[in-house]
């Protein structure tokens, strides 16, 4: 393979990588790797073709990445427009505790099975509990 070959296998590869800044880089360094060897021992070409698919493996790698960053903004965004379509509504959630501070919460429970007896316990911010039996 002369240098000539390598040199356009090279601007072919610059040119399906969309001319970004790594693969510009590439492509002049391996053009001076060819210019630069020792021409009574030059490179072998399957070691050329070796980093011309890392080359595209990077690239297809970071556009992945790219993708994925701008698919978890989608989300996030979605999430967000879910959300203001709640307000206002009313929501069931299943918890262990609720955190009070001025405002009242309204709460409902729902048993699976049936039980002998049932309590509320509330406790304060010093740790004091006050048990209210429901049945």
């Amino acid at each position: 393979m002369t240098a000539g070959h390598l040199g356009g296998a090279a601007a072919r590869a610059g040119a399906i990588s969309a001319n970004g800044e790594v693969s510009d880089l590439f492509v002049r360094l391996l053009v001076a790797q060819v210019r630069n060897q020792n021409p009574l021992e030059p490179s072998d070409p399957s070691e050329f073709v070796n980093q011309l698919t890392q080359l595209s493996q990077m690239e297809a790698l970071s556009e992945l990445s790219a993708q994925t960053r701008a698919n978890a903004g989608m989300l996030e965004s979605l999430q967000v427009i879910g959300l203001g379509a709640q307000v206002g509504a009313e929501l069931a959630v299943t918890t262990e505790h609720v955190d009070l501070a001025e405002e009242p919460v309204k709460g409902r429970i729902a048993l699976t099975h049936t039980v002998e007896s049932l309590s509320l316990v509330i406790e304060d911010d010093f740790g004091r509990t006050q048990r209210l039996p429901l049945g």
